[in-house]
C-alpha cells in the first residue's frame, strides 16, 4: 500500500516549526505588548515569560491556561 500525501488531501494542512515565534503575529495585534495583552484577555494565559521561546512552547502555555479556565 502506498502512503498518501497529506498535502494533496488537505490544502489547509499546516504545521509549526520550532523556529517560529509569537513575534510573527505582532503586526496583526499592534505590537508585542498588544499581542501579549490580547492573548491574556482572550485565553487567560500569561505568556510574557515564554514569548521569545519557540512557538510550540507559547501555544502549550495558552492551551494549559484554557484547560485551567475550563
Amino acid at each position: 500500500m502506498q502512503a498518501k500525501n497529506c498535502f494533496k488531501l488537505n490544502p489547509y494542512f499546516s504545521f509549526i516549526r520550532d523556529r517560529a515565534r509569537l513575534a510573527a503575529w505582532e503586526s496583526f495585534a499592534g505590537g508585542k505588548f498588544a499581542l501579549i495583552a490580547a492573548i491574556k484577555k482572550r485565553y487567560g494565559a500569561k505568556i510574557t515569560e515564554v514569548y521569545d521561546q519557540a512557538l510550540p512552547v507559547g501555544l502549550n502555555e495558552i492551551a494549559s491556561a484554557r484547560k485551567t479556565l475550563g
